[in-house]
């Protein structure tokens, strides 16, 4: 999209301090931000921006192509904050320390990665996000809405919690875990009670995973320490 000033006056975007390359080949405009980013690396690693450019073109002048300059940018609906937070993961400045250090930012950082489908950065999120001390149905509703399938161990500690918990779920606490998530909690409380006094060992964790390995299964065993 071509920025048009109004009466010769230049639109208000800046280019962002940090993710405005040099070398970038590929120009984004979030809100009033422009970022320079390397299209390879978006294409490699992101469907959403394959897709986008495996779209045949409208003009034949590279000058002309949207991303190819700060007056023609790509325009993204998103804000330039979660976009920056994005980045963070997608450039990281040391490999193995992220940046993100709270709920907020991993928060963000785990929508964008559902946004452009970078499933790495998505499931990365979704680990840091449910390592947090979150509310145990508030974790099982973003394993829901995120579709974090692979990441199902995550969450086995937040059914024990479920399941030994004594207040009773509210009709929106269903609706956040799913019927079906619930159904099955409800069935391991069920048989945690009824099996309590009838199991030799003490090791409550494990006994617990017994019963939720009947309930969820393919539910990875966890590593458990004594």
């Amino acid at each position: 999209m071509k920025l048009e000033a109004s009466n010769h006056e230049i639109p208000l975007v800046r280019r962002h301090e940090e993710y405005y390359f040099v070398d970038g080949n590929v120009i984004l405009l979030a809100e009033d931000v422009l970022f320079n980013l390397h299209r390879s690396l978006l294409e490699r690693y992101s469907p959403v921006f394959r897709d986008m450019w495996a779209m045949p073109g409208s003009s034949d002048s590279l000058a002309e192509l949207e991303g190819a300059s700060d007056a023609n940018p790509i325009v993204i609906h998103t804000s330039a904050y979660d976009f920056e937070r994005f980045l963070w993961i997608f450039y990281p400045a040391q490999w193995g320390i992220y940046r993100p250090s709270s709920e907020a930012e991993w928060r963000s950082v785990l929508d964008q990665g559902e946004k452009w489908q970078v499933s790495g950065i998505k499931y990365l999120a979704g680990r840091k996000l449910l390592g947090l001390p979150l509310n145990p149905v508030e974790k099982v509703r973003l394993w829901r809405i995120y579709d974090l399938t692979e990441g199902r161990h995550w969450l086995f500690e937040t059914y024990i919690d479920l399941a030994r918990r004594d207040k009773k779920f509210e009709a929106k606490e269903i609706e956040d875990i799913g019927v079906e998530t619930f159904a099955a909690i409800a069935k391991a409380r069920e048989l945690l009670l009824e099996r309590h006094s009838s199991y030799r060992t003490n090791r409550a964790t494990y006994r617990s995973y017994v019963v939720l390995k009947e309930v969820f299964p393919g539910l990875e065993e966890p590593v458990f320490k004594y």
